[in-house]
């Protein structure tokens, strides 16, 4: 028995695409040879999906998380909005404790960037912002949760 996990986008109108891991992770890597121009200046819905297989058949779905991604004109990740969304997650985090040694306290997150903690009233909790997520339609999942859907394995 394995896990497997697959890419699925939805279009405008609602139709569900494949993608291939390595053309995401390509796409996440800000590849200048990676794009995807019919989505040029988009947001476009991604469902991420964990699967139970054995002998290539699935046999249960484990998990389906829900993500939003910009592309700018040229198809791309807009890579500003991607690092604006990684440092919310990370705001989401507890912050790090502190380690005390004799010479100097040393914070745990060392290489962070400047600012990656949120120091604000609110205990470092920032909540989701309006239009950062997104919750399929019931007609959505139906098409994933489909077992005869050609996933291609």
């Amino acid at each position: 028995m394995g896990t497997g996990c697959r890419i699925f986008l939805f279009d405008d109108n609602g139709s569900l695409q494949r993608l291939s891991m390595a053309r995401l992770d390509r796409l996440l890597r800000f590849d200048r040879g990676e794009s995807l121009p019919h989505f040029g200046g988009k947001r476009v819905r991604f469902a991420r999906v964990f699967l139970e297989t054995a002998e290539r058949q699935i046999l249960a779905i484990t998990q389906i998380d829900y993500f939003l991604l910009s592309f700018d004109a040229k198809g791309r990740i807009n890579r500003k909005d991607w690092e604006r969304g990684m440092h919310l997650g990370l705001e989401l985090l507890p912050p790090l404790p502190m380690i005390n040694t004799p010479s100097k306290s040393w914070m745990l997150g060392i290489g962070l960037p400047r600012g990656v903690m949120n120091t604000s009233s609110s205990g470092g909790r920032v909540g989701k912002k309006r239009g950062q997520s997104w919750l399929p339609y019931s007609a959505n999942e139906a098409v994933l949760l489909r077992k005869e859907e050609p996933w291609g394995l």
